[in-house]
């Protein structure tokens, strides 16, 4: 019993990382893409209250927003732009938005964003503008949402669902590989190299999440690297506990 379930940890260590490998190279594609979207004009500073959600449906209308305050002590005009891609790299349509703000107050903007047009016919690409006004430079961000090829879910719920299912699958299949008691050298081995995988393709999703696109691509190849290595002393491992 305790070699078909070790047999078994293998296969379901491969099927998680493959659902995190895949969430994660949707992820960083988005980021990195939407880092080229509406690129003509940089910001002087990152507009950091700009949140997009990661992942939505076909069907699905999402909120963008933007978080605006005033630190002076006297009313406030900010302008805002959103740019939202339309089909391709170079179609957009642009929302334009004149708040004041009270003294010391905030204000949430929101916009209602589909998936009408993707880009690719994959993903949403969005670039907010807060324009300069007396208390802040011109700052902008970007985000990219990644549409999923069906409807009737939320891109959330998928989110959390693939994220969690990965997890699960990559934690028991190894738990479940290293399950012969006592190990042997080149066992222990194997199994640093799978924990070492499965929390590299965890640090990816993190900087995916985030838009950390760049260092996320160098991480993820360097776990495929580690993938690599670690499936070979796997294969050897079982090589030789067979003999």
């Amino acid at each position: 019993m305790k070699i078909s379930r070790r047999r078994l940890g293998l296969p379901l260590f491969v099927v998680g990382f493959l659902l995190l490998l895949t969430l994660n190279f949707n992820l960083l594609t988005a980021a990195q893409e939407a880092n080229l979207f509406d690129a003509d004009y940089r910001g002087e500073a990152k507009l950091e209250t700009l949140r997009c959600p990661r992942l939505m449906s076909r069907d699905e209308i999402v909120p963008v927003r933007v978080t605006v305050d005033n630190p002076t002590d006297a009313p406030l005009m900010q302008f805002l732009r959103l740019n939202v891609s339309r089909g391709n790299m170079l179609s957009m349509q642009e929302y334009t938005e004149r708040i004041e703000i009270p003294a010391g107050g905030s204000f949430v903007q929101e916009w209602p964003v589909g998936a009408d047009e993707p880009v690719y016919g994959r993903f949403v690409l969005l670039r907010a503008h807060a324009l300069l006004n007396r208390a802040y430079h011109y700052r902008q961000a970007a985000c990219g949402i990644v549409v999923l090829p069906f409807s009737g879910i939320s891109g959330e719920l998928v989110l959390w669902l693939v994220t969690g299912l990965g997890i699960l699958a990559m934690a028991l299949g190894g738990l479940l590989w290293g399950t012969r008691r006592p190990l042997s050298e080149r066992e222990r081995k194997a199994s640093g190299i799978l924990a070492l995988i499965a929390a590299l393709n965890g640090l990816v999703w993190l900087l995916a999440m985030q838009g950390i696109w760049l260092f996320g691509w160098l991480l993820l190849l360097f776990t495929g690297l580690a993938l690599l290595i670690g499936m070979g002393q796997v294969f050897l491992t079982e090589a030789h506990s067979n003999h």
